[in-house]
């Protein structure tokens, strides 16, 4: 698979682990990891959710909409 600037990617977004001291929330108020497939994005998203099931999780698809994980 071969990758180029104008490639699009799905970004998993994720919001600061609850139950963590302060420090810890500001740290990691947001983090976004991109993937260039939509699957590669899920199954991270999932393994994610799996360890902290209250932290805030979404998958920004390249036209910039979020899908809240796990979607309901």
């Amino acid at each position: 698979m071969k990758h180029s600037p104008d490639s699009q990617y799905w970004f998993v977004e994720m919001g600061p682990i609850p139950d963590k001291p302060d420090w810890h929330q500001k740290m990691y108020e947001f983090q976004s990891y991109p993937f260039p497939r939509y699957e590669a994005a899920r199954r991270f998203a999932f393994g994610a959710r799996e360890r902290d099931w209250k932290r805030d999780i979404g998958i920004r698809h390249p036209d910039g909409v979020v899908e809240p994980w796990p979607v309901v």
